[in-house]
């Protein structure tokens, strides 16, 4: 996803209208992963997911993605996701 953003702001792909709806498909497409990803979590911790400071900004990422798709920001929060990894796998510290 964030490979995705940092190409996207090329201006062959940001200037060619065919390759910038590629793009936006592919954002979608990882949105709804991430979509996905979250009500699963939810399923599975219940109200405790709210207990888990990843968790819940896992989910208001996703939700504030959704509410405004459009947004360039709101997409950028979505590669903090990625990095909280580095704080959970040992190898990666």
């Amino acid at each position: 996803n964030a490979v995705m953003m940092g190409v996207a702001t090329f201006p062959p792909v940001k200037d060619n209208p065919v390759v910038n709806e590629k793009f936006e498909l592919v954002d979608k497409v990882f949105l709804a992963i991430f979509t996905i990803e979250s009500s699963m979590q939810l399923i599975y911790h219940g109200y405790t997911l709210f207990k888990d400071g990843f968790l819940v900004f896992d989910v208001l990422t996703v939700v504030t993605s959704l509410a405004f798709q459009g947004g360039q920001v709101f997409r950028a929060f979505r590669i903090f996701r990625a990095m909280r990894l580095i704080t959970r796998i040992k190898t990666l510290k």
